[in-house]
This record gives structure tokens, C-alpha cells and sequence, in this order.
């Protein structure tokens, strides 16, 4: 019995004071190393839950203000959604729309829908989910929007005009999320399944290991195997406390902007709704007083960004409310007017730095550069080559904000461009000299459509934009292409693919630091949520 006691003893004494963490590699040697995260130490508890929704001024001063995660038992269960969208259901009315798709194992990749690379129809991905490795991660589509419900504390006030967007989580259950933290606030209610959520208050961020992300990001991912925690590698996360909590079908949870969190969903059929709201600072809850507030549909609502369904959605567009602050800072910082070259120096410094000094990447200096004077052309209404901060960049509308964001922060992912921004033009040209390569050696000098296609699927891309590929080499209702006219057309086909929007700038940088971490141990069932 002395010898346990004491044995506990030297491990605690080593945790605290991270002597032990780079002497021993066994695995056990510490508590939590080399297992699930959660392990490192027990739970603070679970956060707080309520049965009853509270009254705007409770959520704000108890919970929004201050960033503290809350769970709502049954709140969900207000949205009808949570009684009709069986599969059936979905498919009968939403069949048609497109959304977004990602692999279940996070920034492993994107995987081919029916509107190719990363794009998928409600329809096509219900009758596959079940059966591959497929997740919807998408901006909801207005039309459902009738069926999910905001709650009342989120109607009246400062809340009800800052709500950003919607958004959409739905797959066959088994995922789990990295360690990661969110730019906006969220109510994210579960619908169907059931998820258990691990939160990290980010006032103890310095000790977590982050990815390397872009200037002043407010969202973000810690280099942790969720499923094996190395903590000789990163000693200072054993003293890293943490909470928890366990949701079920209808319930929602309160997710503050900037707090750490980690998902684990369960059931054959998990789908859940995110509302998205700003970063507000301050909120008027004036008109809050006597009203009688209630569940409202969120159709009814008015949302900064919407999506019809089959357009470009414009889901992590920056919050424009918050573009408007930086744009009067960099205005301060200018004086009296903004050149195209003082947006760049601004844009370089606050949302791409990486890509300006990457003349080979998506966002090279060019291409930010392009952007820029976008951002001047849109808001130079005199047509003298700058922004006046006095005249032009002063009570600009939210239309006019929600463009600047566009424009600043567009995402490839939100289109079915997509796939000709996820390759680069070398990467096609050695794509098409492979392909010719190989059916020369053979003999053959002549491709049919079905091999080409079946080549460019193999390569990473999709049937779809095969066969656009395809359709350009060739006259109408032609099925083959001879490698002398491929080769005459390399650079054409190549254009396709120069760069048209920026990359998913924290997903080049959990690449660019983990490849090798990721490749040897991120399983392919995990995934991020929020």
C-alpha cells in the first residue's frame, strides 16, 4: 500500500513540475500519454445545464459576455426539423440541393460528390452515406430553414441582428473532431444522434499546441492526436483542465468564439444545426423588454449570409460587422485615402501574410494584389484610383460589407469551382504528360474519354470535371483525343486551373506543419465539428 501511494506521488510530483515528461518514452509511464484526450487529468465536471430556456439578459450577462459554455436540454426539440427530416423526408423535399462534403478524418480530403470534388446534392448523398466515407459540412440551405427554430433569447436584442449563418453537420455517426477553437459564437443543436463534447477554456490556450495560423485568426487547431495525446512531445498540456458535455437528440449547446473543444458523435445517423452569431461586444437589449418572445422559425429571421441552395455559398465568409472595425483601423493607420498598395500592406498583414510571400501558392503577391484593387474598385465611387476614409469608407452598408468580405475571404470550397482551385497548373500539366506518357509507351495514341476521365479520377479529381475537361479537347458527341492534339493543348487545359480565389488558409498550414503527423496518426474516422 506504501509503495502505490508513493509511486502516485512521483507521478503527480513529475506532472506538476514537468521533470518526468522527457525521460521516459514507455507508454503509461504519465497519466493520458499516448491515449485519448481527457485522459491527461479528470473532468472539472460537467457545464453547466438548463431545462428551461433563460431570458436574453441571463444568456448575455451569464454565459455570451463572458464566454461560458452552456448546454440547453430539449431546447432542439422546438425546431420541427427534429420531428420530420428522416432520410424519406429529405429526400422527398430537399433532394435537389447542393451542399458541401468533406471526409470524416479532418483535413484528410475532400471526397467526390455528384457535383464533384467537395460538392454534393442532398439526393445523391443520402443514397451513399451509409456506405462512404462522407460528411455533410455545409451552409444550410434556405428552403430547410423553415424547420429549424431559433430560440427566444436569441429574437430581440443585439443577437437578432447579428446572426451570421447556418450551417449544416450530417453523417452516418463514428466521427470526432480535432482539438480546435471557432471565430463566432454558435448555438449548435443535435437533431439526431448523440455527441460528446470536450471544452478547453482558451484562457489556458498557452499551454495547447496550435497550428500555425495567419495573423490575428481567431479560429484554429492544436497539433494533438485526439485519439493518442503525446505528452512527452507537449509536456505542458498535462496541466491543461477541461469540461465536458453530453448531448443528445435535442439538445443544443451554447459555443462560445475562441473556446477549445473537441467532438465525438455516436449513433448510425448523426445530424445537428449550427447558428452562428457575431462577436458582439456590446448588446442593446432594450427592445428585449416586455416583448413576447418566442421559438421563431429561422426563415423568419433576418441572417447576414443566406444560400438558396444551388449558388455559391458563402459559409466562412469573415463577419462583415467585424471587417467593418478593421477597415476604419486601417483607415486611421492611412490618413486621409488608401492606395491599392496600402490595401495590399493591410491584406498582407491581417488576412493573407502567408500567401504574399508565396509567389508559387493560390494567393501569391499577384493575387492578392488583384484582390486589393477589387476592394479599391468597389469602394472608390469617384473613380480616382483610392479609398477616401472620409467620404468613401464611412457608414458603409451591410451589403456593401458583406461584397468586402466576399472579396477578402472567399472560399473555394463554397463552389463547384472548387476542383480547379485545388489543383495547381503544374500539377495538371504533370497530370496530362503522364497520361501521355503512358499510352505512348504502349503504343497507343489515341485516348478515349472513358480513360482519360478514369485517369483524372484516379489523379484526385472527379468524374464531373473530367468529363468538362474532356468536352473542351474535343468537338460535340466526340469520345476520343489523340496525344499529339492533348499535348497541343496542355497549357489551354492547364488555364483552367490558375488561380481564381484563395486556398483554405488554416487547412495550407495544418498541411504544411503536420503531413507526417497526420499520415501516421490521425485516424480516418475523425473529424472537425465546430
Amino acid at each position: 500500500m506504501m509503495q502505490l501511494i508513493f509511486q502516485y506521488l512521483v507521478v503527480t510530483t513529475c506532472l506538476m513540475l514537468h521533470v518526468c515528461l522527457a525521460g521516459s518514452t514507455e507508454e503509461g509511464s504519465l497519466p493520458g500519454h499516448l491515449q485519448v484526450l481527457g485522459k491527461h487529468q479528470p473532468p472539472e465536471g460537467h457545464i453547466e445545464i438548463l431545462h428551461d430556456p433563460p431570458s436574453p439578459k441571463e444568456f448575455w450577462e451569464k454565459y455570451a459576455r463572458d464566454g461560458i459554455p452552456v448546454l440547453f436540454r430539449g431546447m432542439a426539440n422546438n425546431s420541427l426539423g427534429v420531428h420530420r427530416w428522416t432520410d424519406d423526408y429529405l429526400r422527398e423535399h430537399y433532394s435537389d440541393l447542393r451542399v458541401k462534403i468533406e471526409a470524416k478524418a479532418e483535413k484528410e480530403y475532400y471526397p467526390e460528390g455528384d457535383k464533384g470534388i467537395g460538392q454534393d446534392t442532398v439526393g445523391y448523398f443520402l443514397k451513399t452515406y451509409k456506405s462512404r466515407n462522407a460528411y455533410i459540412v455545409s451552409q444550410l440551405p434556405d428552403p430547410m430553414s423553415k424547420e429549424v427554430s431559433v430560440p427566444p433569447f436569441m429574437t430581440c436584442g443585439t443577437f437578432s441582428q447579428r446572426l451570421l449563418e447556418a450551417n449544416l453537420w450530417f453523417s452516418s455517426g463514428g466521427t470526432k473532431s480535432l482539438l480546435h477553437r471557432d471565430a463566432d459564437n454558435a448555438i449548435n443543436c443535435l437533431y439526431f444522434g448523440t455527441k460528446d463534447w470536450i471544452f478547453i477554456d482558451s484562457k489556458h490556450e498557452d499551454m495547447i499546441p496550435i497550428a500555425d495560423e495567419e495573423t490575428e485568426a481567431y479560429g484554429g487547431y492544436a497539433v494533438l492526436n485526439p485519439d493518442s495525446v503525446d505528452l512527452e512531445k507537449f509536456p505542458k498540456f498535462a496541466d491543461v483542465p477541461w469540461t465536458y458535455g453530453n448531448v443528445t437528440a435535442g439538445d443544443c449547446i451554447f459555443l462560445p468564439r475562441g473556446y477549445w473543444h473537441q467532438v465525438r458523435s455516436y449513433g448510425s445517423r448523426n445530424l445537428a444545426v449550427s447558428l452562428l452569431f457575431s462577436r458582439i461586444k456590446d448588446n442593446d437589449l432594450s427592445d428585449c423588454e416586455g416583448a413576447k418572445l418566442s421559438y421563431t422559425p429561422l426563415s423568419d429571421m433576418e441572417m447576414v449570409f443566406t444560400y438558396d441552395g444551388y449558388a455559391e455559398q458563402s459559409m466562412g465568409d469573415t463577419d462583415p460587422f467585424e471587417l467593418n472595425e478593421t477597415f476604419q483601423e486601417w483607415c486611421r493607420h492611412s490618413g486621409s485615402a488608401m492606395s491599392t498598395q496600402d490595401v495590399f500592406g493591410y491584406l498582407r498583414r491581417d488576412f493573407h501574410d502567408r500567401d504574399a510571400d508565396d509567389e508559387n501558392s493560390m494567393g501569391g503577391a499577384a493575387f492578392l494584389l488583384e484582390i486589393a484593387d477589387q476592394v479599391v474598385q468597389l469602394l472608390d465611387v469617384d473613380r480616382d484610383n483610392k479609398v477616401s476614409c472620409r467620404e468613401e469608407a464611412q457608414g458603409l452598408k451591410l451589403a456593401t460589407l458583406k461584397k468586402l468580405a466576399h472579396i477578402i475571404d472567399r472560399d473555394p470550397a463554397n463552389t463547384e469551382e472548387y476542383e480547379y482551385a485545388k489543383f495547381e497548373p503544374d500539377e495538371i500539366r504533370d497530370f496530362i504528360s503522364d497520361l501521355i506518357s503512358s499510352h505512348e509507351s504502349g503504343g497507343q495514341a489515341i485516348i478515349s474519354r472513358e480513360d482519360f476521365v478514369k485517369a483524372y479520377q484516379k489523379f484526385g479529381g472527379s468524374q464531373k470535371i473530367g468529363n468538362e475537361v474532356f468536352d473542351i479537347l474535343t468537338s460535340e458527341e466526340e469520345e476520343s483525343v489523340s496525344t499529339f492534339h492533348l499535348k497541343d493543348q496542355v497549357e489551354n487545359i492547364s488555364a483552367l486551373f490558375e488561380p481564381k480565389m484563395k486556398h483554405q488558409k488554416a487547412d495550407l498550414r495544418w498541411e504544411e506543419q503536420d503531413d507526417a503527423w497526420m499520415a501516421e496518426h490521425l485516424s480516418p474516422q475523425s473529424h472537425g465539428e465546430l
